[in-house]
């Protein structure tokens, strides 16, 4: 092995070149505007000291060892270069500009690296820079650039890319983490807002299903990125993250922004996707992980029907929970009606310890700007339980209707199986989290009005209830299956069919025909649709 000891400085000549280089104790200085090529390795042992000032430039084909000192000055340059692989071990130097020029070949950190300006990707063919288990700190004033799909930062192993930012107010600060695996360049942009004092970002990208995925989704990537906030205070962070193209597992126009934190909950706010590469989502905790999965939100609803309405307590009756059994001929449905809608079953001993169960119900989710609200058109259905106050629970009964597939913002649609159905006036927030309140029962912002002159909801008292008679609004029932046209009206055909099918009283049964759920079929019922049915109303819709 050759070694080399320079006591001189590389002033005079522009360009300085050695096979390799091994310093054990002398002092180099690489002055500005001089270029210090070597052709392999550079090894700076002991009290050796290298010393590039000004414009000057280190540039290794090789492994760079610096276990002595390594000094730049600012505008001054670490460059990697060659067709082959080289490692770096810093050992705590700061670097002003670092190049990754390699020809189809990488840079391995072995330590910690500290970047004081920029990270620079100038090559041509692929060059990528593997962090495996270190840090990448970027300082304040850094930045990276040049990074394309086969020149970027790979963190297949527990390092991060970490940017740090200057104390101040940042609104809608960008910064993208150029980060990917072996083979897939997926990096995450964010911008965020908040005030930061001695604050930083850091994230990782991780080729795999997230670990906490939820049970349920069935449209989801094998990617998840990790971005962890230090520092800030009101912070958020739009994030926008890329995936392979096979990443995703089932329906990619399914997948949208899904943020995991250390609560641990999913949360889906402004979750989007663009149906072929990236999923886009928000988040404000100081410690996530984002990813792509079917959306799923929340409803928090209120409402009357005013079959079972008792207007001397603005309570609904429960007759139906007096009923033990598991099918809909003659007991209480212990499956949902709502064949079309997410499989809901509870045992026969469910509703019994739940005695504020009224019914069961269907929430229909339509996107901002749907004007055909047939239910063929959902875009996502679900059956929940409606609670003799008004309250909509899911079928859990301990959690708010979980909607699956639907938008962050959508218009909700309220269906009974013998009310006409209503539907929020406009889109709402499905909050993953804690939802607003929409509260149907008082007031008229909350429903659609089509000002056709009878109104969306029936009023008794002072409270809004949802119409009653609608007996062939679904297509199955205890009779000997009716096999009516589905629609959204209160008319004649109702009156004959409740006419026909409450001839001959029968007791203790759940029947779409049961229309004031008192759990018998009988001449209450017809006398309940005729009064309905005088004004003929169809839904507002």
């Amino acid at each position: 092995m050759r070694k080399f000891t320079l006591a001189f400085a590389l002033s005079i000549i522009a360009t300085c070149t050695f096979a390799q280089l091994v310093n054990d104790g002398a002092t180099i200085t690489i002055k500005n505007g001089a270029v210090l090529y070597v052709e392999s390795d550079v090894t700076n042992n002991g009290a050796g000291i290298i010393s590039i000032e000004g414009t000057g430039v280190l540039e290794v084909q090789g492994h760079l060892t610096n276990n002595a000192t390594l000094t730049m000055q600012p505008d001054s340059k670490l460059k990697f270069s060659g067709a082959g692989n080289s490692n770096f071990n810093s050992n705590g130097a700061i670097i002003k500009d670092l190049e990754i020029a390699k020809n189809n070949g990488t840079v391995t950190l072995l330590d910690t690296v500290t970047v004081d300006s920029l990270v620079n990707f100038t090559s041509a063919t692929s060059s990528k820079l593997l962090i495996a288990n270190k840090y990448l700190i970027l300082g304040s004033g850094a930045s990276i650039s040049g990074f394309d799909a086969d020149e970027y930062v790979v963190t297949t192993g527990s390092g991060v890319i970490q940017k740090n930012f200057a104390n101040g107010v940042y609104t809608n600060q960008a910064f993208t983490f150029p980060v990917g695996d072996a083979t897939n360049y997926s990096p995450l942009s964010s911008t965020f807002s908040g005030t930061a004092t001695s604050a930083n970002l850091k994230s990782k990208v991780n080729n795999v299903v997230h670990p906490s995925k939820p049970a349920d989704a069935t449209d989801f990537i094998a990617r998840y990125w990790e971005i962890d906030a230090t520092g800030f205070t009101g912070y958020t962070n739009t994030l926008t993250g890329t995936y392979a193209s096979g990443d995703v597992t089932g329906t990619a126009a399914k997948v949208k922004g899904a943020v995991y934190d250390i609560t641990p909950e999913w949360s889906y706010t402004a979750a989007a996707t663009n149906g072929t590469s990236t999923v886009t989502g928000i988040t404000d905790d100081a410690i996530a992980d984002f990813t792509g999965t079917n959306f799923f939100g929340k409803a928090n609803l209120k409402l009357f029907l005013t079959g079972p309405f008792n207007a001397a307590a603005d309570t609904m009756r429960t007759n139906l929970n007096l009923l033990t059994g598991v099918n809909i001929l003659g007991k209480f449905a212990v499956n949902s009606p709502y064949t079309d809608a997410a499989a809901a079953v509870v045992d026969s001993a469910f509703f019994p310890q739940h005695p504020k169960i009224v019914d069961w119900v269907k929430l229909e989710v339509f996107p901002s700007g749907t004007t055909n609200f047939a239910t063929s058109n959902a875009i996502s259905k679900v059956s929940a339980l409606l609670l003799s106050t008004g309250e909509i629970v899911s079928p859990s009964y301990t959690s708010l209707p979980r909607i699956k597939d639907g938008d962050v913002n959508s218009i909700v649609k309220l269906v009974h199986r013998n009310h006409l159905p209503i539907r929020t006036i406009s889109t709402i927030p499905l909050d993953q989290v804690s939802p607003a309140l929409v509260d149907f029962t008082t007031g008229t912002s909350t429903f659609f009005n089509n000002a056709s002159g009878n109104n969306p909801m029936k009023l008794i008292n002072t409270k809004n209830t949802l119409w009653e008679g609608n007996v062939n609004s679904i297509k199955n029932s205890d009779a000997a299956s009716i096999n009516a046209n589905v629609d959204h009206s209160v008319n004649v055909l109702d009156l004959g069919l409740t006419k026909t099918n409450t001839t001959a009283t029968a007791l203790n049964i759940y029947s779409i025909f049961d229309v004031n759920l008192d759990k018998n079929k009988n001449v209450l019922d017809f006398g309940t649709v005729k009064s309905a049915t005088t004004i003929t109303k169809t839904a507002d819709l």
